[in-house]
């Protein structure tokens, strides 16, 4: 028994160009030559600005907190920190690795600032109550137990864990504040014009941001915690950074991948994290 196959011949190609071809051909053409196209004698630079400043405005300045506002951002910085380690799924009952004090990294920020330099721990402790009251504490609504609900006072926290912890920098704001400027200030192309073009935006819009926030030092940033604040999938992510660098914005620096406490300390860590600088003279405060 023979059997036919139901699978149809190949059709046959034109031997002549079509006149839908010659449309096609005309399109792509025109489309090289469109602002915003990328032709072979096209401008690529992605021409950007920041959205929402009004006329002759400048980007907001960071100023340098003073003692009472340090307080403030340390507390909730780290308040912050504790609970995202609190709840996360790669906590493991007993595990040093996942260890996290109250106070951690309240104690870590403050101890960078330069009037706690040569203090100890209760001599810090009292500057702290001097600026806001004994109450401040509780004020502050830091945790008062440890990852694994283990009760500890916080401000005995802070001088036990004064002379252990290495001082952070304080005035490097952390990766959320650069997520509330990008929505707030999102970055515009007259390059990238589609609406496909948004994500690629506002991971440009959180670089630069991110950068300003590090007052144009180099920051670590990792794929993942890239997608992670932008919704996207670390792969998508990854995609826009690569791409960044190919469009001369991002400007990834020579170094160690970042590692707990490390500079990029106030970034989700991992292993993948690397050290970037972003263009920040390829950004406008006007269109062009």
């Amino acid at each position: 028994m023979t059997h036919r196959s139901t699978q149809k011949p190949p059709a046959k190609l034109p031997s002549k160009p079509s006149a839908h071809a010659g449309k096609i051909s005309k399109l792509a053409e025109a489309l090289c030559k469109a602002p915003g196209g990328g032709g072979p004698d096209g401008d690529h630079s992605p021409h950007l600005w920041i959205e929402n400043l009004a006329a002759g405005e400048d980007p907001p300045e960071l100023a340098p907190l003073d003692t009472a506002e340090a307080i403030v951002t340390a507390a909730d910085r780290n308040n912050r920190f504790f609970w995202r380690r609190y709840h996360g799924p790669d906590k493991r009952q007993g595990s040093p690795k996942q260890y996290s004090s109250p106070c951690c990294l309240f104690t870590c920020l403050l101890k960078g600032r330069p009037e706690y330099q040569g203090l100890s721990g209760y001599e810090a402790v009292r500057l702290i109550e001097s600026t806001f009251g004994e109450d401040v504490w509780e004020r502050l609504e830091l945790p008062t137990h440890d990852i694994y609900d283990e009760a500890l006072d916080p401000r005995d926290d802070v001088i036990d864990q004064w002379d252990k912890v290495k001082p952070a920098d304080l005035e490097m704001p952390d990766i959320e504040l650069a997520a509330e400027l990008a929505e707030q200030y999102p970055l515009a192309s007259s390059y990238y014009t589609s609406p496909h073009d948004r994500g690629y935006l506002r991971l440009l819009s959180f670089c630069y941001w991110l950068a300003r926030t590090y007052r144009g030092e180099p920051f670590f940033l990792s794929y993942r915690s890239a997608g992670d604040h932008l919704g996207l999938s670390f792969k998508q992510a990854g995609r826009y950074v690569q791409r960044a660098i190919g469009d001369g914005l991002l400007i990834e620096q020579e170094t160690k991948t970042a590692r707990p406490w490390s500079r990029g300390r106030n970034l989700p860590q991992h292993r993948l994290a690397k050290e970037y600088r972003f263009n920040l003279d390829a950004v406008g405060t006007s269109k062009r």
